[in-house]
């Protein structure tokens, strides 16, 4: 089983020191935390643990052991993918994606995005027919410009999110 290290308080894209699996060792990770019951499937809150992890090695499946073996790959010294907006929306099934949570100080809160915003756009295209990934991608392109169209009650707006390295 893996173990991880904290520097402190662990939040929405938190760093943590280190997290070692087996005898490999991978420096700061992300962590994501998410309050909103119900993400990734289960019924408790949940997090995300260093997105694109299994990238980072060449997977061996030993079937007679029963073994997982991971060992570092091309991309294992790749830094850690993140957000750049500091926006993070859910959906349940198929209902709208929500805002779920919006950084201090981050693109999202500088435009005046909140929690409980629905997202109906992303980019001019129906957030409806997007992935959980492709949003997140489009949240991920770090130096670009993003827009999305809101409803927050019964008004709809748009807005520009200048993306930016968050850390």
């Amino acid at each position: 089983m893996g173990q991880f290290e904290t520097a402190g308080r662990v939040d929405f894209g938190s760093t943590l020191k280190k997290l070692s699996v087996g005898p490999v060792e991978l420096p700061r990770p992300i962590f994501t935390l998410h309050q909103e019951r119900g993400f990734g499937g289960g019924a408790e809150p949940d997090g995300l643990l260093c997105p694109g992890f299994l990238r980072r090695f060449k997977l061996i499946f030993d079937y007679p052991h029963q073994k997982l073996i991971l060992e570092p790959g091309s991309h294992f010294g790749d830094e850690m993918p993140f957000d750049s907006s500091g926006l993070m929306v859910w959906r349940q099934g198929e209902a709208p994606y929500r805002v779920t949570k919006v950084i201090e100080d981050s693109p999202a809160s500088e435009a005046g995005l909140r929690q409980g915003d629905i997202v109906l756009e992303v980019d001019g295209k129906p957030a409806g027919r997007l992935s959980y990934a492709e949003i997140s991608n489009v949240l991920m392109a770090d130096g670009r410009e993003c827009q999305l169209r809101i409803r927050r009650g019964e008004d709809v707006s748009t807005v520009k999110l200048k993306l930016r390295r968050l850390i």
